[in-house]
């Protein structure tokens, strides 16, 4: 029996190898350029933008936009009566001293922002809200008592103070205020933002 051996050529086959390696390489590359490329263009630089403005703005909860030191004498007088005429040297006529110093602002929790462009966004501010208030102090001034005001009860010290804080109270200073308030938060805002994205354009709604 007789056998024939065939001579294989080597170099087309390393050749062949090779202009695949290399078009396999290429092509990898020119995905990888068009990703690059394209990237911009599906707007993912844009959602991660947006995710990092959002997140930036969220991060504050009550936000404190105006602070106010505030002082002032508070009065309440009483007296005995008959028939609804008041009786002389009854009366009891109490004063107190009051300072503290109010904080206005937002809940930052309530802050909305919503893309209305490529490069701008609304800024939805919620209403302004009394916060609290900081290093509150309150004395009794002076007080004027009658001769006879022993016949009338005293004055609840504690309720006038409780009253300087009340809720109407709170509107007052937060309708004074609200244009103040309204800067403020402009101000407050437009820096966390521009500090994302200079460029970016920002228009605020109030909530009234």
């Amino acid at each position: 029996m007789m056998f024939f051996r065939a001579k294989v050529l080597l170099w087309p086959i390393l050749l062949v190898s090779v202009l695949f390696l290399a078009a396999t390489v290429a092509a990898f590359g020119f995905g990888g350029m068009n990703a690059l490329a394209l990237g911009p263009l599906f707007g993912s630089n844009t959602e991660e933008r947006n995710s990092q403005l959002v997140q930036s703005v969220k991060q504050q909860e009550e936000v404190a936009l105006v602070s106010l030191g505030i002082e002032g004498i508070v009065d309440r007088a009483e007296s005995g009566t008959v028939f609804g005429v008041a009786i002389p040297g009854t009366e009891r006529v109490t004063f107190i001293r009051y300072a503290f110093e109010a904080k206005l602002g937002i809940d930052g929790g309530d802050v909305d922002i919503e893309q209305t462009g490529e490069n701008s966004f609304t800024v939805s501010i919620p209403a302004f809200v009394f916060i609290g208030y900081d290093e509150p102090s309150f004395e009794v001034a002076a007080e004027n008592n009658g001769v006879l005001s022993w016949t009338t009860p005293g004055i609840d010290k504690l309720e006038m103070v409780n009253r300087i804080l009340d809720a109407e109270e709170q509107r007052d200073y937060l309708a004074k205020y609200e244009e103040t308030l309204t800067a403020s938060a402009r101000d407050f805002y437009s820096r966390i933002i521009a500090s994302v994205d200079p460029a970016i354009t920002v228009k605020f709604e109030f909530t009234k």
